[in-house]
């Protein structure tokens, strides 16, 4: 019996090279693995956890690998992966550069609450114009 090989049980440099030969040609799905393959925290944790999927030989030169970009927000909230804030946000960026590429229509967690107000501890709301504050300043 002849078992397809998993991501998991390559070396991390023939995945980071089976990931760059599928994105090869699209600049911002190359950009995303380059960024995640410099900062050196995910494709392990990707690797292992199964997020990464091999194509196998498509094009004679070598295995082809795609990370699962829609299932990682799920498997941040759950833990699956974990990260500083400052990594979350690496693949934050990637995963948003990767989404841009394709005709998915999966949204960046980023993207999604960055149409959202922010509201700041202290801050009184706008909507008097701030005549609060200028009161209280004279």
């Amino acid at each position: 019996m002849i078992l397809e090989p998993r991501a998991a049980d390559l070396d991390p440099v023939d995945v980071e090279n089976a990931l760059l030969r599928a994105a090869l040609g699209d600049y911002s799905d190359e950009a995303a693995i380059l960024l995640l393959i410099t900062s050196g925290h995910w494709l392990p944790q990707l690797q292992h956890r199964g997020l990464i999927t091999l194509d196998g030989n498509v094009d004679g030169e070598g295995l082809w690998a795609h990370i699962a970009w829609a299932d990682l927000d799920g498997a941040l909230r759950i833990g699956t992966i974990i990260g500083s804030s400052s990594q979350r946000w690496v693949l934050l960026a990637a995963a948003g550069w990767s989404w841009d590429s394709s005709s998915r229509t999966v949204r960046c967690p980023a993207e999604q609450r960055s149409h959202r107000r922010r509201r700041f501890p202290g801050r009184r709301s706008t909507a008097t114009g701030g005549a609060s504050r200028r009161r209280g300043a004279s």
